[in-house]
């Protein structure tokens, strides 16, 4: 393979004609766009990528791409195709499949005899909507068409990211947005050094095969059969409209009579002029097939009869948490125009108990941690049948499986981890996955024993002597602060609490925090000398408490890790010190 001579007008400072060059040759091969918008992305990963093979200077790497042709172009291809994915990503289409897609097609092919659905995931980056559409087709199949089988095509640009998909081990943190009923007995935990990883099954991986293919040039398996379903999500922005057309039509081309095109969420096909039917959201199907009427024959009249649409009513959520941030993130992405309606909220479990005598509820999420009563403790005293599904949304991480495991076992359906406005997207389109689908099935043991296989070994905090726990607050807080000394168990580092002026003084002088990992917590407000004092120590967790109508110090709002109610503090301090040796 030679490397193409593209090139920038020699007129342009030697930086920019490599990265014209570069940009030019991975789109001739790709088809990806990267223009002026994308040119800051591809400096940025080339820069990274030349510093790593040790080369000082633009030449230097030049003639290596020049002499490796093959394997770095395959680099490149690697680096500037962008890779972001996750499992079960845009679940509206997941329900299409269920309520319409897979209905259909499994009536259409027990009038052939045909027991099996071809499915062609057309940019399958790394694997995750492979599958995510193998668990999903797993368990619909087993409830609904036992005698049914499917085989799954996953192909991508990227050599690499087509190895890992094949490959079928993930970081055990990316499946935890998994529904608990989907994962079922799919995965695997790793041992010693791969301990943090899953692999996925053979169960699912049987049905799974990858290819690398280019959708410009279609090759392979994808060009020798016909589809039920095309899933090409999220890629046609990285191309113009003539290549967009031209790979629809190839993607037509490749679906069978009855089958289901879908694209990314925000992707339309609109005037394009192809020959293809909207059926759903960004979901497409071949037009209906016109029927030929002989001459003189006479088609019978049937009545025009209008179908009223069925809007499906909101579910009513009562959202249970002591943070008034997390009740406000709540309530920004369970809204009307999504399905959701947040009806009331509670800040325990003895209020979430009498606003359910009273509201009409049709879901609760629940956190853990709370005062008076916690989540645990209103399942266990309150969970029955008749109950509303519950899913917890709490910040105890599920990777600390004793209390998810005792949540699920209580009745829980499933189990987020908070949102936070960093992950807020990713984690709302979880909420609401799993809101859906406790809403229409009842909590199961599904998916429980690759809960318990992430229970951690050694729940113990290791090198007291290296970490410090401070705690700060005010006269008028410090019996609360107290208390929290008192709530932490098993071996714990050295805790201070400092409220008064004096102790706060002696301490900064002391210096007796330097070199140790900190956790500082500070109860309500500080005033802004002790929060100028408390940024000087630069830890390495600092907690803010969750209050309402709450105006934090700015200078510690940009410092904090955590915003959570004080109920929260001591098993977020905990964990902090969990993690990591030192």
């Amino acid at each position: 393979m030679s490397v193409p001579n593209l090139k920038k007008p020699e007129s342009a400072p030697a930086s920019d004609r490599l990265m014209s060059e570069i940009s030019q040759l991975v789109m001739s091969l790709t088809g990806v766009q990267l223009g002026e918008k994308q040119r800051s992305m591809v400096s940025s990963r080339v820069r990274k990528r030349i510093a790593s093979l040790g080369f000082k200077t633009d030449d230097e790497y030049a003639a290596h791409l020049k002499q490796h042709p093959e394997t770095e172009t395959a680099h490149l291809v690697s680096l500037l195709t962008t890779h972001h994915t996750y499992f079960f990503r845009e679940f509206a289409h997941f329900e299409h499949l269920e309520m319409t897609a897979l209905p259909n097609l499994i009536a259409e092919k027990r009038k052939s005899g045909q027991k099996k659905i071809s499915i062609w995931s057309a940019a399958c980056s790394t694997g995750q909507e492979v599958y995510s559409l193998a668990m999903f087709l797993d368990y619909y199949l087993t409830k609904n068409a036992s005698d049914f089988t499917y085989e799954i095509l996953g192909t991508d640009v990227d050599p690499a990211s087509v190895k890992i998909a094949a490959n079928g081990v993930y970081r055990a943190k990316e499946i935890q947005e998994v529904p608990l009923q989907f994962l079922g007995r799919h995965w695997a935990r790793g041992t010693g050094d791969i301990a943090d990883f899953v692999k996925v099954k053979s169960t699912l991986k049987a049905r799974c095969s990858f290819e690398p293919m280019n959708l410009l040039k279609p090759s392979g398996r994808a060009t020798q059969q016909k589809f039920d379903l095309i899933f090409c999500r999220n890629v046609f922005i990285y191309f113009n409209s003539d290549q967009i057309k031209s790979i629809t039509k190839s993607l037509l081309g490749a679906m069978s009579d009855s089958g289901a095109l879908y694209l990314g969420v925000s992707e339309s096909l609109n005037g394009l002029g192809l020959a293809c039917q909207a059926v759903g959201p960004s979901i497409y199907s071949h037009p209906p097939k016109k029927v030929e009427v002989k001459k003189g024959s006479v088609l019978p009249l049937t009545p025009k009869t209008e179908v009223p649409k069925q809007v499906a009513r909101a579910l009513r959520v009562l959202c249970v948490d002591d943070s008034p941030s997390i009740i406000a993130l709540l309530k920004k992405i369970l809204t009307k125009d999504l399905g959701f309606e947040v009806v009331g909220t509670a800040v325990n479990g003895l209020e979430a108990a009498q606003k359910l005598k009273s509201l009409e509820v049709d879901l609760v999420t629940l956190d853990i941690h709370m005062p008076e009563q916690t989540g645990l403790e209103y399942l266990k005293a309150n969970y029955k049948p008749g109950h509303p599904p519950v899913v917890m949304i709490t910040s105890v991480s599920r990777e600390d499986a004793s209390l998810p495991m005792e949540c699920l076992r209580a009745g829980a359906s499933d189990y987020v981890e908070k949102p936070s406005l960093s992950n807020l997207a990713t984690q709302a389109d979880e909420i609401r996955m799993k809101l859906k689908l406790a809403a229409k099935s009842k909590a199961t043991n599904e998916g429980h024993d690759l809960v318990a296989a992430f229970a951690k070994s050694d729940n113990q905090i290791q090198h007291l002597d290296s970490k410090l726990r401070l705690v700060f607050c005010n006269e008028s807080e410090r019996s609360k602060a107290t208390k929290l000394v008192q709530d932490f168990t098993g071996p714990q580092p050295k805790t201070l609490v400092l409220s008064s002026a004096d102790e706060i003084s002696q301490f900064f002088s002391s210096r007796t925090w330097s070199g140790k990992k900190l956790s500082v917590i500070v109860f309500g407000d500080v005033s802004p000398d002790v929060a100028k004092k408390i940024s000087s120590l630069q830890p390495h967790q600092l907690i803010l408490e969750d209050r309402s109508n709450r105006a934090f110090n700015p200078e510690l709002r940009v410092l904090a890790t955590e915003i959570i109610p004080a109920t929260s503090f001591a098993y977020t301090s905990t964990e902090f010190f969990k993690r990591g040796a030192a």
